[in-house]
């Protein structure tokens, strides 16, 4: 099995920045140009904002090599989701 420093590894992602390639459905996911190549994996979550504004997170849902699907999370969203919008796994 896993260790455990290497489970909390996996639900970590690395620090990778990105953008909003895509919105979906009544703006409930997103599509991002950053996937599974960059280390994003299915459960991580994201931010993301525009410019200094904070829009929202999102959890990802569908990983591919080099883009995502993420799904909007309610709870934190502030503002709708653009194309264009700034992507990051971590926010500094």
């Amino acid at each position: 099995g896993k260790s455990a420093d290497e489970i909390l590894l996996t639900n970590t992602p690395p620090a990778v920045f990105g953008e909003v390639s895509a919105i979906g459905r009544a703006s409930k996911e997103i599509e991002v140009n950053i996937g599974k190549d960059d280390g994003l994996q299915v459960g991580h979550t994201i931010h993301i904002y525009r410019g200094n504004r904070y829009v929202g997170r999102a959890q990802v849902v569908n990983a591919h090599p080099r883009r995502a699907v993420a799904r909007m999370l309610d709870i934190y969203k502030r503002s709708q989701p653009q194309k264009g919008d700034q992507v990051a796994t971590q926010l500094s």
